[in-house]
């Protein structure tokens, strides 16, 4: 019986085919220039960037006069027009090919953007009107097709050509070509009707549907996006190219063969889904292709990977955008789509300009980062195109759908205005067009109208889900929920909160933080910034805690005592760091600040007037930077000291719960029935993607991780304790299977590992403290050098010291316990080898005995391939076990990354980025009790604000420090392995929701349970 669409016939693929050889030459005298355009400024006698013009003009002419044309020749046949307009193609290109000097180049280009102004608009028109609505998407990926094959063929092979012999040989085969293509339309496609008449203002009024217009400046910013790259191609690679036409013609097919792909995967899954998501998709991928384009320009073999994923999201976003502007209104299709064709253009017509100005500005490398500028830009409108429902001109068309009789009992038909039933698709909710319904959905037969009082309630659409779950996240800080006191604090944290994000992501404003460790133990330092900089931190810190302190004590349901110690902790320390300074007024106005805030909390007073009074502490200390010696007291060595400790624990301690925590995005990893095919195809990519990270990816990342993927010069005894670790994290996995693990108190052993991995930042707030004890006491300066063995000493009895407590009777059937004990084996032999090589006596055979969490990812996938190709052993792990093995290893030795790269200039716009989301995701709830409620907000702000404040503070204290790479690599990848391979029962982290599993887990397939 059959499924699929009917096929499509020979003599309309044939027409097709023909229209996509007229658009490949189009678009082959449009990019052809990119690869010629050193040869042929030689040869004019003129510049680059001059040539580059030439490329704006034809895109410019194009833009401009499709939809002129479209309309000026409605009446004639498509067919005429459409090879009319090859000829035209083809005597424009020949005055390029024969020009002399720059201006006639330039004008034989104008000549030829007419001809394309005439084909491409008719030709899409024409192929979206050959085929049935649910081959729409499909015919119009076709045609765009060619002008993939242009950058995938036709521009590599005219650079071939041109460097073989000369640029203006490729030209003129083009415009051969041309009138090849024009005979061809005129003899195959045939009988073609022409076009409704459709006057320009009814033309450019498509323009007042707020729809096409997003959709069509998104259209621009993305062929913004990557023509201003792919225009200055040749000096963006010739770094790795070495300026030969052979290797920019393989890196130009690398990348046409990717948007071969992305026009083919495009319009089938944006007939299936849409073209929002897959626009949305396309768009991020392009971005970040083009982030990471000028990091690998300097190598062929990554940059050639890197060409193709660049041309299939570059390429395939122009399907689903022009499937957009169809679906917005099928019937005005005609006069919506030559807007696509304005958009191509006239993005093609400002990429050089922007690639240009970049060249001069920050150098051919930095051009693909230019270019990514618009990319965000491009996404941002095609959404807004979705949260607009226009009434009259554009307006969404009532459906076309059915609903068949045999899905009658979960289905409702949408209501009219009037309050008639009409028919809605079975199994989708309310949806605008045929365009954006299921194929086959399309085909069902037998539909009819059904009562809307006798089905019950529709679906809800998951993407309007989304949107009112975002606008209900945003009305939980509606200003009217919050009494006013606590209103003002919110506002002053989110102020300072938009201060301090400006202060990271701005370049060179954190650049006058300085930091000079002290000693060789790299732990205590001193630490100088700017008057301006040090003001700002100053009063950030103060707004925390006046924030923090106001909601805990609205919060409060303890007695005095933790009343007490919530205002000592948010306002002791500017009492303590002025009277090190022997600022004795200063400290003394302070102090009183502190008893009075102290009085008012344990008298029960407004929480907002203590978290005031808290604040005015550090106000004093802030007044106190006016000093000329403020610079580099004890007030910055405590506060960077301080956020370095709190950042490194809070990163580890985030990461690993975050891993720890299965998202959801891991729930297939633990399904017990994951056909043999799933299985084979995971385990197959892990080990194509480890055979890319120990060859020619492997220096991707900097040091240590080159040296940790060049697992053959590690020791043997470094493979034993690898192999050590990966069987009892085998061991443990399969125990787990068959009986779950509770949940219960992992947790605290991931803090204290955060603690014992942290072990010399605790040190460090420690000598701080001694030392400000010291210094108000008796005016000298103490700053501690620890020494590296002390350091290696309580990391290693730190590790041990879980270890032996995990041990323990209540730990037993924990995550806890196996948390601990993988970690430890792992952790305990590389704390003791670094705790030798401290003290100077470690033997010659140890030196490199400790394994790497690189070789322990290696011997789990060995394991996992082995299940996945035996049967026996497949069965005795299960399927779900078996994708474990492969895929958390490999993940987690990457995610050990995520500590230094939020560090890096990348790193920074993305935790700032998430720490602002993170308001709307932790706001909570409405509540009956505005108190309540602004008591949480409050909470959530200050606590944006303090990760900021943190951040801040502590980028001196990292930049460019080894040891939270250690921290990353080493400590946190091992510990992401042990929480995610187990499977545990369902739950919260200490109390589970169901008694211990004793049963086989389905996942065994019928294998005996092993003994507790």
């Amino acid at each position: 019986m059959r499924t699929g669409p009917p096929a499509m016939p020979g003599g309309l693929r044939v027409r097709l085919l023909v229209l996509t050889f007229g658009t490949f030459l189009v678009g082959t005298n449009g990019f052809v220039i990119a690869g010629l355009l050193t040869d042929i400024a030689d040869g004019l006698g003129a510049t680059p960037r001059g040539v580059a013009v030439s490329v704006t003009v034809y895109a410019g002419v194009v833009a401009v006069l499709a939809p002129i044309v479209s309309t000026v020749f409605a009446r004639m046949s498509r067919t005429t027009l459409m090879a009319g307009g090859m000829l035209v193609v083809a005597a424009g290109t020949a005055v390029t090919a024969c020009a002399p000097d720059l201006p006639l180049f330039i004008v034989g280009r104008a000549i030829a953007a007419v001809g394309g102004a005439a084909m491409v608009p008719t030709a899409t028109g024409t192929a979206a009107s050959l085929v049935p609505p649910e081959r729409r998407a499909r015919a119009i990926a076709l045609i765009t097709i060619g002008f993939t094959l242009s950058s995938t063929i036709g521009s590599p092979l005219g650079t071939l050509i041109g460097d073989a012999g000369g640029w203006r040989l490729p030209l003129a085969l083009v415009a051969a070509l041309s009138v090849v293509a024009a005979v061809g339309i005129q003899l195959a496609v045939r009988r073609v009707p022409p076009a409704a008449s459709i006057p320009m203002l009814e033309r450019l009024g498509a323009l007042r549907d707020p729809r096409v217009v997003l959709a069509v400046v998104a259209g621009t910013f993305s062929v913004m996006g990557f023509s201003s790259t792919y225009v200055y191609s040749a000096e963006v690679t010739r770094e790795s190219t070495g300026g030969t036409g052979a290797l920019l013609a393989m890196l130009m097919f690398l990348y046409g063969f990717g948007g071969i792909l992305g026009n083919i995967t495009a319009g089938r899954l944006t007939d299936r889904l849409g073209s929002r998501p897959i626009a949305s998709a396309l768009l991020a991928g392009h971005f970040a292709a083009l982030v990471a384009l000028p990091f690998v320009v300097h190598d062929l073999v990554a940059l050639s990977i890197l060409m193709v994923p660049w041309g299939l999201c570059a390429l395939g976003t122009g399907v689903a955008i022009q499937h957009r502007l169809v679906s917005v209104d099928p019937a005005r299709a005609t006069a919506n789509l030559p807007w696509y064709s304005t958009a191509l253009y006239l993005g093609t017509s400002l990429a050089p300009l922007w690639g240009g100005l970049a060249l001069e500005v920050v150098g051919p490398p930095q051009i693909p980062h230019a270019s990514a500028i618009a990319l965000p830009i491009a996404m941002v409108v095609f959404q807004l195109g979705f949260l607009i429902r226009p009434r009259g001109v554009g307006a969404r068309p009532e459906p076309l759908t059915w609903l068949h009789e045999s899905q009658h009992p979960g289905h409702r038909p949408a209501r009219s205005r009037g309050g008639r039933d009409r028919v809605v698709p079975g199994g989708l909710p309310h949806v605008g067009d045929l365009l954006d319904l299921p194929a086959r959905r399309r085909r069902d037969r037998g539909a009819r109208r059904v009562p809307a009082a006798a089905l019950p309630p529709r679906p809800r659409d998951r993407r309007m889900s989304v949107r009112a779950a975002v606008v209900e996240r945003m009305r939980r800080l509606r200003p009217d929920r919050m009494p006013a006191p606590l209103l003002a604090w919110a506002v002053a944290c989110w102020l300072l909160t938009a201060a301090l994000a400006v202060v990271v992501l701005v370049p060179g404003l954190t650049d006058g933080i300085v930091a000079e460790r002290v000693g060789s133990s790299e732990v205590i330092g001193t630490f100088t910034a700017p008057l301006p900089l040090r003001v700002l931190l100053v009063l950030a810190v103060g707004v925390v805690g006046g924030a923090l302190v106001t909601a805990a004590l609205l919060r409060a349901t303890g007695g005095s005592l933790a009343r007490a110690a919530a205002v000592a902790a948010g306002a002791g320390f500017p009492v303590l760091a002025l009277a090190a300074e022997h600022r004795w007024l200063s400290a003394a106005a302070a102090l009183v600040l502190l008893a009075v805030a102290q009085v008012v909390a344990l008298r029960r007073g407004s929480p907002s007037l203590t978290g005031v009074v808290v604040a005015g502490t550090w106000i004093v200390l802030a007044v106190a930077q006016f000093s000329g010696d403020a610079d580099g007291d004890w007030t910055w060595i405590a506060l960077f000291g301080a956020a370095a400790a709190f950042a490194a624990f809070g990163a580890y301690y985030g990461v690993a719960r975050a891993a720890e925590s299965r998202s959801a995005l891991l729930r297939p990893l633990y399904r017990p029935d994951l056909p043999l095919l799933a299985v084979l195809a995971v385990v197959g990519l892990v080990v194509v993607l480890a055979v890319l990270r120990l060859t020619v990816a492997r220096e991707l990342f900097p040091a240590p991780d080159p040296e940790l993927w060049t697992p053959a010069e590690r020791s043997p005894l470094s493979w034993a304790h690898a192999l050590a670790v990966a069987v009892l994290v085998a061991v443990v996995a399969v125990r787990s299977v068959a009986r779950p693990l509770r949940r219960s108190r992992a947790r605290g052993v991931t803090a204290a590992l955060a603690v014992a991995g942290n072990a010399h930042l605790v040190l460090a707030a420690l000598g701080i403290l001694v030392g400000l004890l010291v210094a108000i006491t008796t005016g000298g300066v103490l700053l501690l050098d620890v020494p590296p063995v002390v350091v290696a000493a309580l990391k290693f009895a730190g590790v041990t010291a879980i270890v032996v407590v995990a041990l323990l009777p209540p730990f037993r059937g924990t995550t806890a316990r196996a948390l601990a004990l993988v970690t430890g084996a792992y952790l305990v032999p590389f704390t003791l080898v670094g705790l030798l090589a401290a003290t100077g006596s470690l033997p010659d055979p140890l030196v490199g005995a400790a394994a790497s969490p690189v070789q322990i990812a290696l011997l789990l996938l060995a394991v996992a391939v082995v299940a996945a190709l035996v049967p026996p052993v497949r069965r005795a792990l299960g399927a779900g076990l078996v994708v474990r093995l492969a895929v958390v290893p490999f993940v987690a030795v990457h995610a050990g990354w995520l500590l230094p790269a939020a560090w890096s200039e990348l790193g920074r716009i993305v935790l700032v980025v998430g720490v602002l989301l993170a308001l709307l995701w932790f706001a909570p709830k409405p509540s009956a009790d505005p108190t309540a409620h602004a008591a949480g907000v409050l909470a959530t702000s200050g606590g944006q604000l303090l990760a900021l404040t943190v951040f801040a503070l502590a980028l001196p204290s990292f930049v460019d420090d080894p040891a939270i790479v250690v921290l990353g690599l080493f400590w946190l990848s091992v510990a992401v392995i042990a929480g995610l391979v187990v499977r545990t029962q369902p739950g919260t982290d200490d109390v589970p929701t169901e008694p211990r599993v004793t049963a086989p887990s389905p996942e065994l397939r019928g294998r005996r349970t092993p003994s507790a």
